[in-house]
């Protein structure tokens, strides 16, 4: 089966959605972030210019991730750093190069647009992608460095 990576369309919004709606984010609690009705909305919370990437089998969007770039203080100045988030892989193409592919598009985004530094985030918990992006993540991918932990807080809105 032949696998591409490309930048998103905006034709390509339902099935990236479909495939955030199949795929929750792994961990101790499975997360999923349903992006209704558009996905790119979830993007522009990460940053004023964002840049979608797919990973697209013949029939179906199989992953997905996105940069973005805002504006921020650091030590008193203002400075434009990336985001990296939106991560997602269909399971039954984990463990491809599907990972690798992206970092090369997301190389040649940053090479138009530099940026110093790049946030991401893993939910405590999720092996798969410490395994893949920190413990034993190939030499071509970018280094990734914990810098702090941080607590985001959910309320069910179901009576149990």
């Amino acid at each position: 089966m032949e696998l591409t990576v490309e930048f998103a369309a905006p034709s390509d919004d339902a099935a990236i959605r479909a495939l955030l709606r199949r795929q929750p984010m792994p961990g101790r609690i499975q997360i999923a972030f349903h992006r209704e009705p558009d996905f790119s909305l979830g993007c522009a919370v990460t940053g004023d210019d964002y840049r979608i990437v797919v990973a697209r089998a013949p029939e179906e969007i199989v992953g997905v991730a996105c940069r973005s770039a805002r504006r921020v203080f650091i030590n008193g100045r203002e400075q434009r750093i990336g985001y990296l988030g939106q991560l997602r892989v269909d399971e039954r193409f984990q463990g491809r190069w599907l990972v690798a592919r992206g970092f090369s598009l997301l190389k040649k985004i940053d090479g138009e647009d530099p940026l110093p530094v790049y946030l991401a985030s893993i939910v405590d918990g999720n092996d798969d992608a410490t395994g893949v992006l920190v413990r034993k993540r190939r030499a071509s991918f970018p280094s990734f460095h914990e810098v702090a932990p941080y607590r985001t807080l959910a309320i069910s809105v179901k009576k149990r």
